[in-house]
């Protein structure tokens, strides 16, 4: 008499791709999110590997550098490791006694905002991208 058929209907099948999009248009905005607090962090890591060698020429010759010119070579990009890089690191301000290390977004991270690191230790961010590096000790605009 009648045949049993076997699949899904119509809609089933529209159901089940309602269901995927929800999903997506969550995890996709979270993942992103966390891809650009990934790269934040290979930056972070970069300064303040820098910082480390600045220290060791600082405990050894008792200065950073003079007028201007540090005697030293600094990780200019990162991540160190792939080809794209997301952040520009420069060296500014050095002197026999200071110095400031900055991670300057690029590409697709361009939005995030720069890091300022300093031969004190203070670490600012950029985190609003308006040109202004908030050195505050609030947790939120910390690195």
């Amino acid at each position: 008499m009648f045949k049993k058929t076997s699949g899904f209907t119509l809609i089933e099948l529209m159901i089940t791709v309602a269901v995927i999009g929800i999903l997506a248009s969550i995890a996709i905005p979270s993942y992103s999110t966390y891809i650009k607090k990934a790269r934040r962090t290979d930056a972070q890591t970069v300064l303040l590997q820098n910082a480390n060698v600045l220290e060791r020429i600082y405990t050894t010759e008792n200065k950073y550098g003079e007028s201007g010119v540090c005697s030293t070579s600094i990780i200019t990009e990162t991540p160190i490791d792939g080809t794209t890089k997301y952040y520009d690191v420069s060296l500014n301000n050095c002197e026999p006694s200071t110095y400031t290390l900055t991670a300057t977004p690029k590409g697709s991270q361009s939005s995030d905002g720069k890091l300022v690191l300093t031969h004190t230790g203070r670490k600012g961010w950029d985190k609003n991208n308006n040109g202004t590096v908030d050195f505050s000790d609030d947790s939120e605009n910390k690195w």
